[in-house]
């Protein structure tokens, strides 16, 4: 498994900052941003029902810290691909209660059988096999078409 700094949140809204903290400082780790500061000038805020709609902050975000950045759904194979480069930024649901808000954390790693992430408000090396994961994955769907869930943020460093 790759070593990415674990970060937790201390906000409500934290964990959308806090995921783009773990992957921005595992391709830099000199990089000094707080969680504070990525709420205020990137508005990365994980917070609620809008939660996925601030993710086009990741662009904002990333461009700034000199990285590049792709917000789309994503399968479990073209998950496990893009571990091969580096961390990934998962949305999905914080747990699996009907009345669970949208979550970001960050997968760290993934074979056939589990994944592991680091969960800014569950801790480091959480670890769930994919049927527990896939479904709380599968349940955060944005209320516009295509109506899909499975989304990531796959930051990487500009070429």
């Amino acid at each position: 498994m790759m070593l990415v700094p674990y970060l937790a949140q201390t906000t409500l809204g934290g964990c959308g900052a806090c995921s783009f903290i773990m992957v921005a400082k595992f391709f830099d780790p000199a990089l000094t941003l707080n969680e504070e500061e990525v709420l205020q000038r990137f508005g990365v805020d994980g917070y609620g029902p809008r939660c996925f709609a601030l993710a086009l902050s990741f662009y904002k975000a990333a461009v700034a810290v000199g990285l590049v950045a792709r917000v789309a759904t994503t399968s479990r194979e073209a998950l496990r691909t893009h571990l091969e480069a580096g961390p990934v930024i998962l949305y999905h649901k914080a747990s699996g209660a009907p009345d669970a808000l949208p979550h970001f954390s960050v997968a760290v790693a993934a074979t056939e059988a589990q994944i592991t992430r680091h969960d800014p408000g569950a801790g480091a090396e959480v670890i769930d096999t994919w049927g527990q994961f896939e479904n709380l994955w599968s349940e955060a769907k944005v209320p516009w078409w295509p109506y899909d869930g499975h989304y990531t943020a796959v930051l990487r460093p500009k070429l």
